[in-house]
């Protein structure tokens, strides 16, 4: 189980972290910073394969809604993209459906 968590966790924040990668790659060309991303995007489906064998597809595909979430905060505070008030409510509304769908409701 701790595996499957780690997995879960590990797939979550290679895939936000990679398209972060890829923004800052689309803005400066820089081949570091493509080659971080194409390993971080590489890295994803294997981690994905590992939580899905613990936790189920529709646990572990819900739960992938969060890399909106933090690919969102990250590109507020690493880019300066500013959130608009419906992009925070759409955030919200994101965590909360993870939340019920997590709990059963």
């Amino acid at each position: 189980m701790m595996l499957s968590l780690f997995s879960l966790l590990g797939a979550l924040g290679a895939t936000a972290a990679a398209q972060i990668s890829y923004k800052k790659y689309s803005m400066e060309h820089g081949r570091r910073t493509l080659c971080l991303t194409i390993v971080l995007f590489g890295i994803a489906p294997p981690l994905t394969y590992l939580a899905v064998k613990g936790f189920g597809v529709g646990t572990v595909y819900m739960s992938t809604a969060i890399t909106y979430v933090l690919v969102a905060l990250a590109g507020w505070r690493m880019f300066g993209e500013k959130p608009t008030h419906r992009r925070i409510v759409g955030m919200g509304f994101v965590l909360v459906g993870i939340l019920v769908y997590g709990i059963g409701l």
